[in-house]
């Protein structure tokens, strides 16, 4: 028990520049009536600093447990705020992750059992994208062959009615017309839209 209460006044005297407090508490309830100060470093350099027969001292607990409420709600007032922004706007580098691009279709056809999908073959500079888009209302599939859209390249991959689309094709839609986003200039095929 002496060897323990010991060590626990060496850890003492190491820790006080981190934690005078809680390590002034220590030594009073290790019975020291020494300051840590006054001890110094020189006192752990020999064994037996603390004196036998020294009377421990009830006290509270030094590092009590945290219960998981209590530590959510310290972790809370420590975070910052949260900035909520109501009006739906993003910043520039939210933007900037997506990735738009020129492609130039190269085939089109309607999707069987569907009254808006078109699947599109789309070139798009490096390589041919399989795209479907809801147009079928407003576009016949040979009017849009060699015409040039904007493309959402980086979009995660998605299966409609069983077929994957490998983007998504930029329009606007009015009164239930949709008007493909397009140039007025040919631009070229992947070709960076920013």
């Amino acid at each position: 028990m002496y060897n323990s209460a010991e060590s626990l006044r060496v850890l003492g005297v190491l820790l006080n520049p981190f934690m005078p407090a809680s390590m002034e508490a220590l030594m009073k309830q290790l019975g020291v009536e020494a300051p840590v100060e006054e001890q110094g470093m020189k006192s752990i350099n020999q064994w037996g600093g603390l004196k036998p027969g020294s009377q421990t001292q009830k006290a509270e607990q030094l590092f009590p447990r945290i219960e998981d409420k209590q530590a959510e709600k310290i972790l809370a007032e420590l975070s910052p705020p949260k900035e909520e922004d109501s009006s739906g706007q993003i910043t520039i580098e939210e933007f900037m992750k997506v990735e738009l691009r020129t492609g130039k279709i190269l085939e089109a056809e309607k999707v069987k059992k569907s009254k808006k999908l078109i699947q599109l073959k789309v070139d798009i500079g490096t390589e041919t994208r399989q795209v479907l888009a809801g147009i079928a209302e407003s576009y016949e599939p040979e009017d849009l062959i060699g015409r040039t859209v904007i493309i959402v390249a980086n979009l995660k991959p998605a299966k409609l009615m069983g077929i994957e689309s490998q983007g998504m094709v930029l329009a606007a839609s009015k009164d239930g017309k949709i008007i493909l986003a397009g140039f007025d200039q040919e631009p070229g095929q992947g070709v960076q839209v920013r």
